[in-house]
């Protein structure tokens, strides 16, 4: 789109020049003409068709530079939107990377509490097996001594008891670490769902920008075709000037 920017203001510019020779060139026919009467080498007749084909190639002249300038100006009306619509979509990107970023580190903050919940858990596990070895042990300690096995079961009994609730409470935790993963995924989820909408609205605003350039490069063919055939009016009628005024002079 800046490609086709460049190129049309480059053809707008050599149209300016263009019509800048020929105003010059209107200018110089002008100057022979007045010169040419008042010499007296024209008759009032030919005098007032010259200076009326002077007067109708100026009026065309200055119809072909409102053109130009209007052309000029739509231009650059286009180019600030083009600019303006690049800027909001590149600030849209920017401003969604921040997002993308903050929702990754959100579940890798999530993620490793998760693993933390696991390995509490497995550690209550480990506890709970050598509560269950404490207890064994305990029941063998039995008979070789009632009182005191009686009083190791009991302990064994109460830390098994404390390794079973651990591990629930472990349990808990770990339900409670991946139902909040599970919550912090599905907002990051939707957060890239916003993002890409975001990303695709941007993407049609560049396209609408791109099809009111493609509108004013019509535009501007349009004006060009209308200047080349004032142009071509220009010429005939500095060429008839010219050859009335050769005709004067001979």
């Amino acid at each position: 789109a800046y490609a086709q920017i460049r190129e049309a203001r480059k053809m707008l510019t050599q149209q300016q020049q263009e019509l800048d020779k020929q105003k010059a060139a209107l200018d110089a026919q002008a100057a022979k003409v007045e010169a040419a009467i008042a010499f007296g080498l024209m008759t009032p007749e030919e005098a007032a068709a010259a200076r009326a084909q002077i007067a109708a190639a100026r009026e065309q002249l200055t119809a072909a530079q409102a053109q130009l300038d209007a052309a000029r100006t739509q231009l650059e009306g286009r180019e600030a939107q083009l600019e303006k619509a690049s800027d909001e979509a590149n600030q849209m990107l920017w401003e969604n990377q921040e997002k993308l970023d903050e929702a990754k580190k959100t579940l890798d903050e999530k993620r490793q509490e998760l693993e933390d919940a696991k390995q509490e858990l497995a550690d209550g596990r480990q506890e709970l097996e050598d509560a269950k070895q404490e207890l064994a042990d305990g029941w063998a300690d039995y008979y070789s001594g009632k009182a005191a096995a009686e009083q190791k079961i009991a302990d064994a009994e109460q830390e098994l008891a404390d390794a079973k609730q651990a591990y629930q409470d472990g349990e808990v935790k770990l339900a409670d670490a991946k139902r909040e993963a599970e919550q912090e995924l599905a907002d990051a989820y939707q957060k890239l769902v916003d993002g890409q909408r975001t990303i695709e609205e941007n993407e049609q605003k560049l396209t609408d920008g791109e099809q009111e350039l493609a509108d004013g490069e019509q535009k501007l063919a349009e004006a060009q075709e209308t200047y080349d055939k004032n142009a071509a009016e220009f010429e005939k009628a500095k060429q008839s000037a010219q050859k009335e005024l050769d005709e004067a002079y001979a």
